[in-house]
């Protein structure tokens, strides 16, 4: 073999080593990219979803049966989720069948659960036409001229001092719109409140049932969760006169919408 031949074969197995270094490379990516594809889907259909119905199940044991019964709904068909939703919709649909409304400051008060010697009431009837909000600005409940209104000036004429003895503080849970993520606000502590999304859907089994009337007409009625996430327009979510949903909202400061206050008071 000469020199020229010499070069020639170690230029060749130099190019088969690299050849083989680069099949190598790809393979390992490939392996790789499939091993990082299955731990993300894993997180997707198996950790995930195992997370949030741990959590519902928490939120249930603690009492908060809204948040509880939104989370089993929107996991659909994982596991018992739609029945779990379903049966806690059916038990407190069950416990407040055995209720009357109550009446208290001259209104009638529906009532929505019954826990502990107390229940959660709401006006079965809109009361008045008022603003979310008195101006167009970013409010969420706690910052809302409304909240402050309720807690206020309407507590104190509305009720007298024997039946406010009865209204309870109520610890306001807010946290984020369910249809698009739009933040609430902090939690609050409040005597007189509204219902937020995830309470209106859960009470009331239908539209029809979350439906109300203000003198004797259909009437769009405030929640206090926020509505969508809009550049310069501010908005809260509301319950339309047909009884649906409407988590997009109506901007803060509209008139036009009604005022269906909520609150727990003692039996």
């Amino acid at each position: 073999m000469d020199e020229n031949e010499t070069i020639e074969t170690g230029a060749g197995a130099i190019g088969e080593g690299k050849q083989t270094n680069l099949v190598k490379t790809i393979v390992i990516a490939a392996v790789a990219a499939v091993v990082v594809a299955a731990i993300v889907l894993l997180g997707i259909f198996v950790i995930k979803p195992m997370a949030a119905y741990g959590k519902a199940g928490s939120l249930e044991k603690k009492g908060e049966y809204a948040l509880a019964f939104e989370s089993f709904n929107r996991m659909g068909d994982y596991r018992d989720a739609r029945a779990r939703a379903l049966a806690l919709q059916g038990k407190l649909v069950t416990a407040r069948a055995e209720q009357e409304d109550i009446t208290l400051g001259g209104v009638a008060w529906q009532v929505l659960e019954v826990r502990d010697g107390k229940a959660l009431v709401i006006s079965k009837d809109a009361l008045e036409e008022r603003p979310y909000n008195d101006e167009l600005v970013n409010v969420t409940w706690e910052t809302s001229s409304l909240r402050k209104y309720l807690n206020e000036t309407f507590i104190n004429n509305r009720f007298s001092g024997e039946e406010q003895a009865r209204i309870q503080t109520t610890k306001v849970k807010n946290g984020v719109n369910p249809e698009n993520g739009s933040k609430n606000g902090k939690d609050t502590s409040d005597r007189i409140f509204l219902l937020s999304l995830e309470e209106a859907n859960l009470y009331f089994t239908d539209n029809v049932a979350r439906a109300c009337r203000y003198n004797g007409s259909g009437a769009y009625w405030w929640l206090r969760s926020s509505g969508a996430a809009m550049d310069g327009l501010y908005t809260a979510a509301i319950v339309l006169d047909d009884g649906s949903l409407g988590y997009t909202g109506t901007a803060v400061n509209w008139g036009r919408r009604y005022v269906r206050p909520a609150m727990w008071i003692s039996l």
